[in-house]
């Protein structure tokens, strides 16, 4: 594998008037928060939905641009939602 560089700062570049949404998935949910802020302010998107590899299947955290915290919908057989 080799590293390549991240697009969403050109794709601000190529297209500024574009909805951006990146995705973030991590394995230690006491960093994925701090995770989808930094990307929302490093490449000046519109939205993260971040994931937790243990429960990418059935929860997804939403947060856009402005919002104090981000929305957590949870599809797993126990939740209400």
């Amino acid at each position: 594998l080799y590293p390549v560089p991240k697009m969403l700062g050109k794709l601000q570049e190529w297209c500024p008037e574009a909805f951006k949404i990146s995705f973030k998935l991590e394995t230690d949910p006491d960093i994925l928060r701090n995770k989808m802020e930094t990307s929302l302010q490093s490449y000046g998107q519109q939205g993260v939905l971040g994931n937790l590899l243990s429960s990418h299947r059935s929860r997804v955290h939403v947060l856009f641009a402005g919002d104090a915290a981000p929305l957590v919908v949870d599809k797993s057989p126990a939740s209400p939602c």
